[in-house]
């Protein structure tokens, strides 16, 4: 007896789909390596006695290097876009200033236009000044592995400086781990960026646009706790219409 088309189907039909068993990852819970922003204080401190780091262990002087992280930070550029950033491809004569990521070079291959303020404009002016032979912005600036190795560098010079001058110093201030063991390397400073302008209460959209984020659910995702809490005043402001 022949089996008619749909007979076959069934007797090839699955029992279940094996895909129904599979758990779709959480990623702030499953996630096993969690960064965390500097704190203003940390970086007053940072800003300071960071450019005076007598290593000589980098082929970037310890002024540039700091340089460089407060551009990070101010733009939120990832390590390999500050790495091939080059002077003809920012302004920073005249206003608005701003720096360009090549689309070759980051994350979703797009141009990054990412503004910088007049300080940092004038500071990064007269570095290329300086150096006019240097084919990128940060020449010798290392990258991968290299740049949280020499974060962390300037990071423990800092924290030295920190316990020398205080008779009860914080052990979590400037540390790379905080009390709750969250981390504190090169990467950081993009997550600082984001972290500062949420605490600044700048629109979740604004900050989506500086990180470079795909969606506001991203954007929510790793830096919605740090808004203010605004339902209070919601629902004050909704008894005002009533």
């Amino acid at each position: 007896m022949t089996a008619t088309p749909n007979q076959k189907c069934k007797a090839f039909r699955p029992f279940s789909d094996p895909l129904l068993s599979v758990v779709k990852p959480n990623p702030n819970k499953d996630r096993r390596y969690t960064r965390r922003a500097m704190s203003h204080e940390e970086w007053k401190w940072f800003i300071e006695w960071a450019p005076k780091n007598p290593s000589t262990r980098w082929n970037i002087s310890a002024p540039t290097r700091t340089l460089l992280y407060s551009v990070a930070i101010l733009t939120g550029l990832r390590a390999n876009e500050l790495f091939t950033l080059q002077s003809e491809r920012m302004n920073t004569q005249r206003p608005p200033f701003f720096v360009l990521a090549n689309s070759s070079d980051t994350k979703n291959g797009e141009l990054a236009r990412q503004w910088v303020g007049s300080d940092t404009a004038s500071k990064l002016s007269s570095h290329i000044e300086s150096n006019p032979d240097d084919r990128t912005v940060f020449e010798g600036m290392p990258n991968s592995d290299g740049t949280a190795a020499m974060f962390r560098d300037d990071l423990a010079f800092t924290r030295r400086k920190y316990e020398q001058l205080h008779n009860n110093p914080d052990k979590y201030f400037l540390a790379v781990k905080n009390r709750s063991g969250d981390d504190l390397d090169f990467h950081c400073l993009r997550y600082t960026c984001g972290a500062w302008l949420a605490l600044d209460k700048v629109h979740p959209k604004a900050i989506q646009t500086v990180m470079r984020h795909s969606t506001i659910t991203l954007t929510m995702d790793r830096y919605g706790h740090l808004f203010p809490a605004m339902e209070h005043e919601a629902i004050q402001a909704l008894e005002r219409f009533m």
